[in-house]
């Protein structure tokens, strides 16, 4: 399921479409010396919804750990809206 694609029309990309979760992530940035826990709620090869216990201002680029997947991803913000967030993977 994860191969799959949506194409909006307003997008030049097609959006993989993303797998409901609900996994812990952790954020390291300022060159891994500070760290942010969240909950990942969806997936996909490309990104990510992660959701924090409290409204957040993130950095525009982070790692992103999954500990249930064991990979670390690099990220870049891409929307965020109080204690939800949208990431991209580089």
């Amino acid at each position: 399921m994860l191969g799959q694609v949506l194409l909006h029309s307003d997008e030049e990309e097609p959006r993989a479409i993303r797998q409901r979760c609900l996994l812990q992530g952790r954020l390291a940035f300022n060159l891994r010396s500070s760290t942010l826990d969240c909950t990942v709620r969806n997936i996909s090869k490309s990104g990510a919804r992660l959701v924090f216990t409290n409204p957040t201002v993130l950095p525009q680029e982070f790692d992103l750990h999954i500990e249930a997947h064991g990979v670390t991803h690099k990220a870049r913000l891409v929307w965020s809206t109080g204690a939800a967030a949208g990431v991209r993977f580089l």
